[in-house]
């Protein structure tokens, strides 16, 4: 299947406002709309849409783009991450890449994806992060 980039934008989630959050000006509500080079800008997003709206295959491409550019970046199902490390995660090449990263001192772009497939397989990803041993 060919990807569609949909030069996607992001605002704040904000759980009693449903409608407003589809389309940011809406009933008077007004959110400072972001893009990918914004969210990458800043230290920690997170990112929710609905199941099957194409977030996984976006992570990929966005993933691939970054390191096109000479990125640090990996993608970790977030599911994995509920039962062992970050680095017993990882796939050889990617793990080799975490490495070096974790010796240095250089900006690396992490997307966890999945979290509903582990809610649904009753993992405890909230634990997880709890203590902080990804």
């Amino acid at each position: 299947m060919c990807f569609v980039q949909l030069n996607r934008i992001f605002v704040p989630f904000r759980p009693t406002s449903e409608i407003a959050f589809m389309r940011p000006s809406l009933f008077g509500h007004h959110f400072v709309e972001k893009t990918w080079r914004d969210l990458l800008a800043l230290y920690r997003v997170v990112v929710i849409a609905e199941a099957n709206s194409g977030k996984s295959e976006e992570f990929r491409q966005m993933k691939d783009k970054l390191l096109s550019g000479g990125e640090t970046t990996l993608l970790v199902p977030v599911e994995d991450l509920c039962d062992r490390k970050l680095d017993n995660c990882l796939p050889p090449k990617e793990h080799a890449t975490f490495e070096t990263w974790q010796s240095g001192s250089e900006v690396a772009y992490f997307f966890l994806d999945s979290v509903d497939e582990a809610k649904i397989k009753k993992k405890h990803f909230r634990a997880k992060l709890k203590t902080r041993k990804l």
